[in-house]
């Protein structure tokens, strides 16, 4: 397949904790057919779909103009760069730069998945013409992607049905949202002492409640026994990490499971029962 042509919803870096050493692959385990199955898995391979950004019509230059100009340089290579920062020396020793890169990065896990892509392009559409029918200056932001000269011209032509992804920047850097995150209380969880290892998934970013709401927390699994929690307060940082590392590590990987779209990914298969009676059919 050629180049970009695989658009990673979680990117292929992320996963790079969970892979085995000698054969740089992961424990991927689903449903298929009523049957429960277990192989292992190349991160190239995962968490991916054809043209998921493809502005469809477009000339070439533009085509994947999402995954070329703006994902890979922008978002998955500065995250994997703050997620090896975070692995090597915490959380505590992050700047603010690297807080909103990272801030980026999880409202990309949020945003670009198939079914929110789906959402956008129809949803997006609207919104986004009668955005620009009403301040046709804004135009000017989307011509980044190749579009028309007129707000006209585009309408009418290919972008009719591929306009609302133009807004997917937008939409993960807003910055009301960036700010609030990058003020809230970060911390890493340690499960060295835990007696199981964390799991991930194609869906791994936990996302409880809203930024406004006093109970707000998100959750990334970064290792098998590192998890990275921002939390909206002390008191939901201290309830959580009162649970005790074998307790937090299990509703951890509960609330993963549960996440999970299709696929639950681990270092090996030693976790099969406790994702076999949880992942749903």
């Amino acid at each position: 397949m050629p180049s970009h042509q695989k658009n990673h919803y979680v990117p292929e870096a992320y996963f790079k904790p969970w892979c085995n050493f000698d054969d740089g692959k992961l424990t991927c385990f689903h449903w298929e057919g009523g049957r429960f199955l277990v192989n292992r898995a190349n991160p190239r391979s995962i968490a991916n779909e054809r043209l998921l950004y493809a502005l469809n019509g477009a000339p070439a230059e533009h085509h994947v103009a999402l995954e070329t100009n703006y994902f890979t340089p922008h978002v998955d290579e500065p995250g994997a760069v703050v997620l090896q920062a975070i692995i090597a020396n915490g959380v505590s020793a992050l700047t603010r730069e690297q807080r909103h890169l990272l801030v980026r990065y999880l409202m990309a896990l949020r945003a670009r998945t198939p079914e929110n892509i789906a959402k956008i392009k129809d949803v997006g559409k609207e919104m986004l013409q009668q955005e620009l029918r009403r301040d046709p200056h804004e135009y000017a932001a989307i011509k980044y992607f190749g579009a028309p000269d007129s707000l006209e011209d585009c309408i009418a032509s290919w972008y009719r049905e591929g306009i609302g992804l133009v807004t997917l920047p937008e939409i993960i850097d807003h910055p009301e949202t960036h700010n609030e995150l990058a003020e809230m209380q970060w911390w890493c969880f340690d499960f060295r002492d835990a007696n199981v290892e964390l799991l991930t998934c194609d869906r791994p970013l936990i996302w409880h409640g809203g930024v406004k709401e006093k109970q707000f927390f998100l959750a990334l699994p970064i290792t098998p026994r590192l998890g990275l929690f921002i939390t909206k307060d002390a008191q939901t940082e201290n309830k959580l990490r009162n649970i005790g590392a074998t307790a937090l590590a299990r509703k951890f990987n509960e609330s993963v499971i549960a996440s999970a779209a299709k696929y639950v990914y681990a270092v090996h298969d030693g976790a099969f029962r406790f994702i076999k009676t949880r992942l749903a059919q």
